[in-house]
């Protein structure tokens, strides 16, 4: 396994673990909770996340995703998102989806990472190797604004060795 796939797979696996024990470290009465009208919640934050995975390994795969527009995706995932409404649901989506991209990724070959691939919401075509750490980048992005409702709300936790 080359060291760009095992960096990605490295990196995902980090991302993955924090996500997923500061969602177990969002009380109750917090899941459901959001700044904002249109802000996301705590679950549905998780539950963005893991839905990218899967839309993003499908991409990798050599799908292009199904939005034309980050509105109409955006649309699309907070409707799903509402389907969502237990901490169980959204950690079994996470931990499936997470699941398909580590399979995905265990088998892919180094020949394979000059696959082309088309990036979502018109931004080109590229290779395989370009988009290898978007799962990870993409929860990282959703762990910060976790990490930021949490002190909005009051938690001064920073939940190392989450």
């Amino acid at each position: 396994m080359s060291e760009l796939i095992q960096d990605a797979k490295r990196d995902f696996e980090q991302s993955r673990g924090r996500m997923i024990g500061l969602l177990k470290d969002t009380p109750d009465d917090k899941l459901y909770w959001s700044p904002s009208p249109t802000a996301r919640s705590p679950l549905a934050l998780v539950a963005h996340a893991a839905m990218s995975i899967h839309h993003i390994t499908e991409m990798l795969k050599g799908r292009p995703f199904g939005g034309t527009t980050t509105a109409i995706a955006d649309k699309a995932f907070r409707q799903a998102e509402q389907e969502l409404t237990s901490r169980a649901d959204v950690v079994a989506l996470f931990e499936k989806n997470a699941a398909e991209y580590l399979a995905w990724i265990d088998a892919l070959s180094e020949d394979a990472l000059d696959d082309p691939i088309t990036f979502p919401f018109g931004l080109g075509v590229g290779a395989v190797r370009h988009g290898l750490s978007a799962p990870a980048r993409h929860t990282e992005a959703h762990i910060a604004q976790l990490e930021y409702v949490q002190t909005i709300y009051g938690d001064q936790d920073w939940h190392i060795g989450v």
